[in-house]
C-alpha cells in the first residue's frame, strides 16, 4: 500500500507492507519502504515514543541536505552518503534541524530475528552511522526494493521477505570486509568531487580541476582511475546526467530548460550525453523512470 503526501516543503512516498499471512515463520519481513525530503522541523521522530513502530528496525540514507541523529549520548549531523541503523524502541530520535537544504533520504523498515541480529552487529561494530557511496551493492539492492515497489513488483510477503533477505546478506558483505571497501580517497580528490558538485552546471574541462587543486591532469586522471574506476571528464558527464534525470522525475521543465542547469548549451549533444549513460533517450526515461540514476552522485 501506497501513502503519498505532497507539501510545499515536503515530499513523502512511502510504501507500507501488511500481508494478512502470518510473519513468525519469516525471519525477515519488509514494513516499509519510501523516499522522503524534509525542510520543517516538525519532523522529530522520538523513537521511545512510536509505540506503532516498537520491533521494527529502520535503515535510512540521505541524499541530500542535512539531518541529525542523536543516539544515546553522541549527536551525528547525518550529510549526503551517511546511513543508519536504528532499532525501535530506543534511546534515540532523528530529525531535521532547520537552517539548511532541505533533508532528502530513502529508507526501509524490516522485522524479524535476522535483521535484529544484522543490526545488532553491525551498530556494535561500526556504531549506529555509516558512509556508503551510491554504488555499493547495500544502496544499490536498497534501490531496487524501492523500483520493484514502484512497478507493483512484490506482491506477496514471501517476495517482500526475499527481497529483505537479499539486503540483510549485502549489508553483512559489505561490512564484513570493510577494510576492503572503504578504502580513503586523497584529500584532493574529495576537493575535485565536491568541486563538480557544486559548479556541475557550468563550463568545466579536466584542466579547471586539475588547477582547482594545484596537480596535474595526469595525477587527476590517475587518481580517478585508481579510486572510482573512471575518468573525470565522464565522472562530471554522470553527474550531470543523474542530476537531470532527477530533474525528469521531479518537475514538469522542458528538456531544452534541463539541458541547460546541468551545463549543456547544445540541447542534441544533452540528448546524445544522456542516451550513452541510461540507455534511453531523457522523453523515454521520463516515461518509465530507473530509479537507481537517482539516487547515485
Amino acid at each position: 500500500m501506497s501513502t503519498e503526501n505532497m507539501h510545499p516543503t515536503n515530499t513523502i512516498n512511502e510504501f507500507q507492507f501488511r500481508f494478512s499471512e502470518p510473519s513468525k515463520c519469516r525471519p525477515v519481513n519488509l514494513w516499509n519502504v519510501g523516499w522522503e525530503t524534509r525542510s520543517t522541523q516538525s519532523y522529530d521522530l522520538d523513537n521511545m515514543k512510536r509505540p506503532q513502530d516498537n520491533g521494527t528496525l529502520v535503515f535510512q540514507y540521505t541524499l541530500s541536505g542535512i539531518g541529525k541523529l542523536e543516539f544515546e549520548d553522541k549527536t551525528y549531523t547525518l550529510r549526503k552518503n551517511d546511513a543508519f541503523f536504528i532499532s525501535i524502541p530506543g534511546n534515540h530520535r532523528y530529525y531535521y534541524p532547520g537552517n539548511s537544504d532541505p533533508w532528502e533520504f530513502i529508507y526501509l523498515t524490516l522485522t524479524g530475528s535476522v535483521a535484529e541480529q544484522v543490526f545488532d552487529d553491525i551498530i556494535d561494530k561500526h556504531g549506529p552511522v555509516v558512509s556508503l557511496l551510491p554504488d555499493t551493492p547495500v544502496i544499490q539492492s536498497l534501490l531496487a526494493i524501492y523500483t520493484e515497489t514502484v512497478a507493483e513488483g512484490i506482491r506477496d510477503p514471501y517476495e517482500a521477505s526475499s527481497q529483505s533477505y537479499g539486503f540483510l546478506m549485502e549489508c553483512l558483505r559489505f561490512f564484513i570486509n570493510e577494510e576492503d571497501n572503504n578504502v580513503k580517497m586523497p584529500h584532493k580528490l574529495n576537493q575535485v568531487i565536491r568541486f563538480l558538485d557544486e559548479n556541475y552546471h557550468a563550463s568545466i574541462t579536466l584542466e579547471d580541476m586539475a588547477e582547482y587543486v594545484n596537480i596535474s591532469k595526469y595525477t587527476l586522471i590517475k587518481m580517478f582511475k585508481d579510486h572510482l574506476q573512471t575518468t573525470p571528464i565522464q565522472y562530471l558527464t554522470n553527474f550531470r546526467i543523474r542530476r537531470a534525470a532527477k530533474l525528469l522525475h521531479r518537475s514538469n521543465k522542458s528538456v531544452k530548460q534541463i539541458a541547460e542547469e546541468v551545463g549543456y548549451t547544445n540541447s542534441n549533444y544533452f540528448n546524445k550525453s544522456f542516451r550513452k549513460v541510461t540507455g534511453v533517450t531523457p522523453s523515454e526515461f521520463r516515461m518509465n523512470c530507473d530509479f537507481s540514476l537517482l539516487v547515485k552522485n
